[in-house]
């Protein structure tokens, strides 16, 4: 401001001094000041326009990425997840099929000891008969007697290896992997047993057995901050916020 007083009192003073030629000339010096000044705002204006430009395609790319990452984590979850399911459906199916195996191994063992058994009570008769007839009684009690003990050995033979089956199945139903699911959006991290945990108490608050839940699905919608579960397919449905 000082700088533009200055120039126009020396064109003040000037043109009291000098022809009408001389006006002219410090007219145009004059126009050539304000003109370069002008310039330089306007390059200055460019300049401000171009930062703030940058700006906001900085922030455009900086939320694509970050919406990007949360697609990237949703899908890595879900897969997670689809691959603990199927693993545990399998280690569920073959604990199962090995059950089944004991179970059929132990009954064929107890078949061939009872078969056994016959074949030596038989042959302990046939041998008694041989022998004089007072002979013959003891050692048809002793064979019946032998028959009898292989009989119930063979039966407690069944018995122990179907209860061992049977508890190897059971193991198999509820034995747990330790895996874990975490669902990480917008700074938050939350497992996918919380969510479940949830969902059930939902059905417990509904003043239903918590024995009677067999069946539980939990839907999440991270861009609507909600999870919502669906109980005994359709018994039960609701929301929660996550």
């Amino acid at each position: 401001m000082a700088e533009a007083k200055k120039t126009a009192a020396v064109v003040k003073t000037d043109m009291k001094k000098t022809p009408e030629a001389a006006k002219e000339s410090v007219v145009e010096k004059v126009a050539a000041k304000v003109e370069k000044k002008a310039e330089k705002v306007e390059h200055k204006v460019e300049q401000a326009a171009a930062e703030v430009r940058k700006t906001a395609a900085d922030i455009k790319t900086a939320e694509k990425k970050k919406a990007d990452d949360l697609k990237t984590t949703e899908k890595k979850a879900a897969a997670e997840l689809k691959t603990a399911e199927k693993k545990a459906a399998a280690d569920i199916k073959t604990a199962e099929k090995k059950a089944a195996a004991d179970i059929k191994t132990a009954g064929e063992k107890t078949a061939a000891d009872i078969k056994t058994a016959e074949k030596k009570t038989a042959a302990a008769a046939k041998n008694a008969a041989k022998k004089p007839s007072r002979a013959v009684k003891p050692a048809a009690h002793k064979a019946a007697a032998a028959a009898k003990t292989a009989v119930r050995k063979a039966a407690s033979t069944v018995k122990k290896e179907a209860e061992k089956a049977a508890a190897a199945a059971k193991e198999a139903h509820v034995a747990e992997t330790n895996e874990t699911v975490v669902l990480q959006y917008l700074g938050k991290e939350i497992p996918y047993s919380e969510l479940v945990d949830r969902a059930a108490d939902a059905w417990k608050a509904a003043g239903k057995a918590e024995a009677a839940l067999k069946e539980i699905k939990v839907y999440v919608k991270p861009e609507e901050n909600k999870a919502y579960y669906v109980l005994n397919d359709g018994e039960e449905i609701g929301s929660f916020d996550i």
